[in-house]
């Protein structure tokens, strides 16, 4: 490389040092870069609760899924291990009352009994 062109290239990179920017941490602390940075942590919160909101509407309770885009959601409802999960549930949920309304009949029998002897 020639010397000119060594010249030149030095004094670009001077230029550019010169006017780079300043890195956050090599900015001073001053109460409006303290007022900025709580600002855009506020900004930022509310960010996040909002899209827990969101995210709350794509989540199945039943399967313990959570889906990002709406069809992923309708398509998971619509599927068939969802709607076997949902059998599923409502069966044992018949097996149960059953269980427990023929225990509740089987006392009911037997006080029955003890009263009449």
């Amino acid at each position: 490389m020639g010397m000119g062109r060594m010249e030149m290239e030095l004094e670009q990179a001077e230029e550019a040092t010169e006017k780079r920017r300043t890195l956050e941490v090599e900015k001073e602390e001053t109460e409006e870069l303290r007022q900025k940075y709580k600002e855009n942590a506020e900004r930022e919160k509310s960010i996040d609760e909002a899209l827990a909101d969101l995210k709350a509407n794509f989540y199945c309770d039943l399967c313990d899924k959570q889906y990002y885009k709406h069809t992923e959601f309708d398509n998971h409802i619509n599927s068939y291990d969802h709607a076997h999960k949902q059998r599923l549930k409502d069966l044992k949920q018949r097996e149960f009352v059953r269980t427990v309304g023929s225990k509740w009949k089987k006392e009911e029998k037997k006080r029955d009994r003890k009263s009449v002897v």
